[in-house]
């Protein structure tokens, strides 16, 4: 009789073999194996095998960077799986909705700016950064515990940069969360570490003061190596532009920041590099790269000198500011502008949502954006590199016809979600498709509504959506900023 050859199964593998094999797996092939035994679950369970499925997606299947509440040093694999699921999986309905909602302590606070214009969440959720009418930037700790009740104390980011008798202070805002020069190590540690926030201040017609701007470095403190609070570090620039302007939107990156403003005869976006301008006043020669435009709601600033603008005449464009635009010492009123070509034009021919434009995401070696519109979102593909080709750049519909709740003033689009508050106060969730977010057909992968009656029962209804699509973290605020409500979104359902 032949001897029987001795079995071998996965499990007799060694240990050490088995986890080079999972090091290689993707999230749903380690979330399948851990299913096969015991002994699979074990070995798939190890800090080591996650932490590199986590570095091996990012700029693949997750952004780089990605911002977790933690260090990947210190979370476990239980974390990290939680910060991939919450990032890739769709949200359980629940009904009716779950909601914490926190006083904010605000007796000692200036009038806020409406919430709309300079409130903004942070990546992983943390703190939301808002201007005041006195041109000062405070900011909330909502801490880690989604379900917390206790009041907030906002705490002073920036200093008011004008003189406490000045009326009627436009203020705008732009944080930088993309740029190696405004995160430095945060990009290593995968958690927010320091960031550049940009404060640009003037007054009114009637008593016009120069344009003022403001570069600031933020640092995150740290307790036992995870952020913990925000402090201010230097201010990294200041100059100041002529005024008499309308100050209309701001973006920082790099050491790039860009203002579009309104005069007279001149309507146009400003590029300035912060480093070269700072201490320099008004009148003092300071280079400027001119990008002229009727009125352009939105501008962001892109890696490798783009820049993407939306316009009063619903039109997204695309320019390389710095080989395309002119340059100038002249001062905005000294400039007779021609009109430049984008390399990118999309006339959308419909009423753009410029204030729900998503933060621009890079990921497979592109600066992707969603533009949303009140009857298409689009999704623009924009490569990066010595050998990308404007040619290549794509556009994909992600989003038609969205539903009546994200055509309201509460709406915020993601990267692979759009969420939407209606008037009568239904929560709308919009999932896209992973790859092409239409999966060809121009419908959502999923479209999840959850009841809000609770919110009827406010004396201020929300007047702000915040979203953050790291933590999945959903805000509302009033016109007041006198509370915060956050959506519980802790259910996500298992693949």
């Amino acid at each position: 009789m032949a001897p029987t050859r001795p079995k071998h199964t996965l499990v007799s593998v060694p240990d050490e073999l088995l986890t080079l094999i999972l090091l290689e797996l993707q999230l749903c092939d380690l979330l399948s194996i851990r299913r096969v035994c015991r002994h699979l679950n074990a070995i798939s369970s190890g800090a080591s095998v996650w932490r590199r499925l986590f570095e091996q997606s990012l700029g693949v299947t997750i952004p780089r960077p990605f911002f977790l509440p933690k260090t990947l040093k210190s979370a476990s694999s239980r974390d990290i799986e939680g910060f991939l699921r919450k990032w890739h999986q769709y949200w359980r309905p629940v009904h009716p909705v779950q909601f914490f909602k926190r006083p904010i302590r605000c007796a000692d606070l200036p009038e806020p700016i409406t919430p709309n214009d300079t409130s903004i969440i942070t990546p992983g959720g943390r703190w939301i950064i808002s201007g005041y009418r006195d041109g000062s930037v405070w900011y909330i700790d909502l801490g880690h515990d989604p379900t917390s009740t206790t009041a907030l104390e906002p705490q002073l980011l920036v200093p008011a940069s004008l003189p406490d008798d000045t009326d009627d202070i436009q203020i705008k805002i732009a944080l930088d969360f993309s740029s190696g020069e405004s995160l430095g190590q945060s990009v290593d540690h995968h958690t927010l570490r320091q960031f550049n926030v940009a404060v640009v201040t003037s007054s009114s017609y009637d008593d016009p003061l120069p344009l003022n701007i403001d570069v600031w470095r933020v640092h995150v403190c740290t307790e036992l190596g995870d952020p913990a609070s925000l402090t201010l570090g230097p201010r990294l620039s200041n100059f100041t532009e002529e005024g008499d302007v309308a100050l209309v939107s701001v973006g920082l990156h790099g050491r790039s920041v860009a203002y579009s403003i309104l005069l007279d005869h001149t309507k146009c976006v400003v590029v300035v590099d912060w480093m070269e301008a700072d201490g320099k006043g008004k009148d003092e020669q300071f280079t400027r790269w001119y990008l002229p435009l009727s009125r352009a709601n939105s501008i962001h600033l892109l890696p490798e000198d783009q820049i993407l603008t939306t316009d009063n005449s619903d039109n997204a464009a695309l320019f390389n500011w710095r080989k395309d635009c002119p340059s100038s010492t002249l001062r905005p009123s000294e400039q007779d502008l021609d009109h430049v070509s984008p390399f990118y034009h999309r006339a959308m021919d419909q009423l753009i949502y410029f204030d729900a434009i998503s933060p621009p995401t890079i990921l497979r070696c592109c600066v992707q954006v969603v533009i949303p519109a009140d009857e298409e979102a689009i999704r623009v593909d924009i490569p990066l590199g010595p050998d990308a080709d404007t040619d290549s750049i794509r556009t994909i519909s992600i989003l038609k016809h969205p539903p009546y709740e994200l055509a309201g003033r509460l709406r915020v689009f993601g990267h692979r979600r759009a969420i939407g508050l209606s008037g009568d106060y239904v929560l709308t969730v919009i999932h896209y498709s992973p790859e092409d977010g239409t999966g060809g057909n121009g419908s959502p992968t999923r479209v999840q509504s959850f009841e809000f009656p609770e919110l009827t029962k406010l004396e201020n209804p929300p007047d702000r959506l915040l979203y953050d699509e790291f933590s999945q973290r959903i805000v509302l605020i009033d016109a007041d900023v006198s509370y915060v409500l956050t959506v519980d979104t802790s259910s996500i359902a298992e693949q």
